[in-house]
């Protein structure tokens, strides 16, 4: 997926709406690891999502 920083964030919360790890977060999104980090540093900063630790994985 390619498209400005709005559509990118907004890829990544449907996503992760459905309960997805970062991992398939980052696939799903077509994202380098650093900047899926730099998108979720954004989204936690702004209140957006809150980290989470399930069975041993972020999400």
């Amino acid at each position: 997926m390619y498209g400005d920083a709005h559509e990118i964030l907004y890829e990544m919360l449907k996503i992760m709406e459905i309960g997805e790890v970062k991992t398939k977060v980052m696939f799903n999104s077509n994202l380098s690891y650093k900047q899926l980090t730099r998108y979720f540093d954004l989204l936690e900063t702004r209140g957006l999502i809150k980290k989470e630790i399930v069975e041993g994985k972020e999400i």
